[in-house]
């Protein structure tokens, strides 16, 4: 390396011309001063369903059968699980059967021109009862309102077992959008704002995925235990955080919930000069404060 700069240092000094010293100069200050610069934070996240439904029993009653398996793609309105109330089925059966007979009556009534408003009145209350059987029979069909991909594993083991009204049954997701969770420090989330843009990196894969902020939870909260090493912070009180929520457009359908990784969020642009200039400032706010 010593001859090499001995070798080459007049030539070197011979190329930077008064001409040329101006313009490298020009061209330097021209850059730091160009806001080319994203602010940013990153954070570790574990991916998940950005739109959970979750299924549950309206009305009592036993699992006749199952529709489908853990991982199947289903449709909105699909039937994912059939139920069984015999003290229900039973009262409909008959609420249906005194309503054919109260309408045979109101006919009889209405060509003999005898008892006809007893008759219509008793029509009516059954054909209201008759009704509210119906919708209720209609909840033991357990039907997704949603479309995507079941997440409850071994729904067949249920067949057979008795529910109570508002036991969980299943949940669906629909993994065409993926939310990721990311913890931004108290000291830069004034940086971002939602629809900051952001960027996701799986772990184990170089691929970078496009997200957008979605929310920013209004109060700071202490991080998860494990989730960043607080030893930077030693001797000053543990910082607060904001939970960043990213949403992540998965219609690939490469990205999977569980996967984790880090997250990018990114604010305004900014040049090397503005971000020097408040480096410094915040240092020394935080020493003279």
């Amino acid at each position: 390396m010593n001859l090499v700069y001995l070798d080459k240092k007049d030539r070197i000094a011979a190329w930077f011309v008064p001409t040329r010293k101006y313009a490298l100069s020009a061209a330097t200050i021209i850059f730091i001063l160009l806001p080319i610069w994203h602010e940013s934070a990153i954070g570790r996240f574990v991916l998940e369903p950005a739109h959970v439904a979750e299924l549950r029993a309206l009305i009592p009653g036993t699992v006749a059968q199952v529709f489908v398996d853990e991982g199947q793609s289903v449709a909105k309105g699909d039937r994912i699980m059939q139920l069984r109330n015999l003290s229900l089925e039973s009262q409909a059966a008959q609420s249906h059967s005194e309503l054919d007979v109260a309408t045979q009556r109101t006919k009889s009534a209405l060509l003999n021109y005898r008892d006809l408003g007893l008759a219509l009145v008793a029509q009516e209350r059954l054909s209201r009862e008759t009704a509210q059987f119906a919708s209720e029979m209609e909840n033991l069909a357990i039907r997704t309102p949603m479309a995507g991909i079941i997440l409850t594993p071994r729904l067949k083991d249920r067949v057979g077992a008795y529910l109570l009204p508002g036991t969980e049954l299943a949940e669906v997701a629909d993994l065409d959008s993926l939310r990721a969770r990311i913890y931004v420090s108290e000291f830069e989330m004034y940086k971002f704002n939602i629809n900051s843009p952001a960027r996701l990196q799986v772990d184990g894969f170089l691929a970078k995925y496009r997200a957008r902020t979605v929310n920013i939870t209004p109060l700071s909260a202490d991080i998860a235990p494990g989730l960043i090493d607080l030893s930077k912070y030693k001797g000053q009180s543990s910082p607060k955080f904001y939970v960043f929520d990213l949403v992540v457009d998965n219609a690939s359908g490469f990205l999977k919930p569980g996967m984790i990784g880090t997250a990018r969020v990114y604010g305004k642009k900014r040049s090397l000069a503005s971000l020097a200039a408040h480096s410094v400032w915040e240092f020394f706010g935080r020493k003279f404060w």
